[in-house]
């Protein structure tokens, strides 16, 4: 693909990109988002975009080293192929579209995509069961049952997997 050609697909994508942020500013009212923004201070607004900011550094640092592609790509290159992966991930449903996205992306840098995304799949699978670890203490947190039914509730859920 020419450099030229490659530019003009990224403006689509920025358009697109454009568009369905429109769209879900139309949807949820753009007076609403606004005024919510209002309220909040200058110094919360700055440190949630500090906590994203690293937060995804991090991420994409877990996601690089765990595919160990420091032999195929640079981490630099590396974090704009997980960017463009997470804004696809959550204008999608579910945690497949950023798996799928990181994959198609790396399809001319990585010679043995099986690897990467066997690897992938495993983290998934992983944050996944932690999760479900995590939402079976949900109830002995709030004190509402007892620490056996929690540990039911877990078994249950990888039961019916």
């Amino acid at each position: 693909m020419t450099q030229a050609r490659r530019h003009v697909d990224r403006r689509w994508l920025a358009l697109v990109g454009l568009c369905i942020l429109g769209a879900a500013l139309y949807c949820a009212g753009s007076d609403e988002v606004l005024a919510a923004m209002a309220r909040c201070s200058a110094a919360a607004i700055a440190s949630a975009a500090a906590a994203i900011t690293v937060g995804t550094f991090l991420g994409a640092w877990n996601c690089y080293r765990i595919a160990e592609l420091r032999t195929t790509i640079t981490f630099r290159r590396f974090l704009a192929v997980f960017w463009r992966s997470w804004a696809v991930g959550i204008t999608l449903p579910g945690q497949v579209a950023d798996f799928v996205s990181t994959l198609w992306q790396l399809k001319g840098c990585s010679s043995d995509l099986n690897f990467v995304a066997g690897r992938l799949i495993v983290d998934k699978a992983i944050t996944l069961g932690l999760m479900l670890a995590l939402l079976a203490l949900v109830p002995v947190c709030v004190g509402r049952v007892r620490p056996l039914v929690s540990v039911l509730i877990l078994a249950d859920s990888a039961s019916e997997r």
